[in-house]
């Protein structure tokens, strides 16, 4: 059976638009990805949003969410330590997304050529045992604050931690390559499968 497509929310670092295009123009390409969202928001919507005031960028992006069952994030050299990105991956937890990651650092861009492999943003993301929201700064686990209350329901995909401990998302989120794994012609698995084991 053909994989079913999946509303995607994409959430990326904007220094890497180049790379991540690789991935948005996927759908435009290949007709039996069309069912995916291509994009939560197109270049220009993301230019004029990251000049506004946070509430209001927090505002486009819980709006970019509504309707998706996967959040895929796509992981350049610094996307694990960008503040948006983060806030993307925990409004995705509260939602019940499904997530998982997938590294565009081969992918070339014009600019800059080829890029470098770095951390893996749900890495530095991690659900308590008292289903909080916790973010991997300064060398430990704090709360994260930027989102508040607590996860209504505990992923099916991420084992759980015991007493007083977390768990790290990417210990139960799938991790592909986009060249070595041939998120060409796998990426509309990827996010099926993601959002199977997700309940969705």
């Amino acid at each position: 059976m053909a994989p079913t497509p999946r509303n995607v929310f994409y959430s990326f670092h904007y220094d890497d638009v180049m790379r991540v295009n690789h991935v948005r123009q996927l759908g435009k390409i290949r007709p039996t990805d069309k069912g995916r969202n291509l994009t939560p928001r197109d270049r220009s919507l993301w230019e004029s949003v990251k000049r506004t005031d946070p509430a209001n960028l927090k505002r486009v992006i819980n709006a970019g969410l509504s309707g998706t069952s996967t959040t895929c994030v796509l992981a350049g050299y610094q996307t694990w330590s960008r503040e948006w990105v983060r806030y993307e991956i925990a409004r995705s937890l509260m939602r019940g997304n499904a997530l998982l990651t997938v590294y565009i650092d081969g992918c070339k861009c014009p600019n800059e050529g080829y890029g470098i492999r770095g951390s893996n943003p749900l890495a530095a993301m991690a659900l308590g045992w008292d289903n909080r929201i916790y973010e991997h700064r300064g060398g430990e686990w704090v709360i994260y604050r930027e989102v508040e209350g607590k996860v209504p329901a505990w992923p099916k995909w991420l084992p759980r931690p015991s007493e007083g401990r977390v768990m790290p998302l990417d210990q139960g989120a799938p991790a592909y390559d986009w060249i070595t794994d041939d998120g060409y012609n796998n990426l509309i698995r990827w996010t099926n499968l993601a959002a199977l084991k997700a309940g969705k």
